[in-house]
């Protein structure tokens, strides 16, 4: 049920960037901004940042056609709860689209754009969905609360080049004590995981 319930997400995601899809009126690489220097701006004021909550930067796909971000939107006219998610934003013969929310995820993409991250809140896990030929495959848990029964809810921050995932969690007995932790990926399957020295994390706050 959880795994029909994701590609229902997925596959609704791709219809409605395929089919009816609304377009601003943003051309060029970065939606039109400009593009990164060294000095620190607001990046798509009103699309982007917003009044909004915004959880994670704006992370763009490798051929540029693509960008993602997660955000906290709080109630207002339109709506009478907090929506919070990932939202999305895809470039189609030069012109980018409105953005898409697409709940109950937090994403974060590879380096090659080919495999994406997120947490799914019914498990407290961390799940991954490939990208094949343009489509998102079926969703697979990496089982970290399974193969690691002292690790609590998994929620995944970054992956670095080579694979390993930095994420945020907390372990069994400590649930007011977050830390960061680190997994590496070790021919294919992801090692036990590791918190980070206290340089990081807050010394004494997490014991493995």
């Amino acid at each position: 049920m959880m795994q029909k319930r994701l590609l229902i997400i997925i596959l609704f995601l791709s219809v409605n960037l395929l089919f009816g899809q609304e377009f601003t009126d943003l051309y060029g690489d970065y939606l039109g901004q400009t593009p990164p220097d060294d000095t620190p701006v607001v990046f798509a004021p009103g699309i982007v940042s917003t009044d909004a909550l915004e959880h994670s930067p704006a992370i763009f796909t490798p051929d540029g056609n693509e960008v993602y971000w997660i955000s906290n939107r709080p109630p207002g006219p339109d709506n009478n709860k907090w929506i919070g998610g990932v939202f999305t934003m895809k470039r189609v013969n030069g012109r980018w689209s409105v953005p898409v929310l697409i709940p109950d995820k937090v994403w974060v993409l590879s380096a090659d754009g080919h495999q994406a991250y997120f947490t799914l809140w019914e498990n407290k896990d961390i799940w991954i969905i490939e990208k094949q030929d343009d489509k998102w495959s079926e969703p697979r848990c990496l089982n970290f609360m399974t193969e690691y029964p002292e690790l609590q809810f998994a929620y995944i921050s970054s992956v670095a080049r080579n694979g390993t995932l930095y994420y945020t969690a907390y372990l069994e007995g400590s649930k007011n004590h977050y830390g960061i932790f680190r997994s590496k990926l070790i021919n294919g399957k992801y090692a036990k995981p590791e918190a980070l020295p206290s340089s990081i994390n807050m010394a004494g706050s997490l014991n493995w």
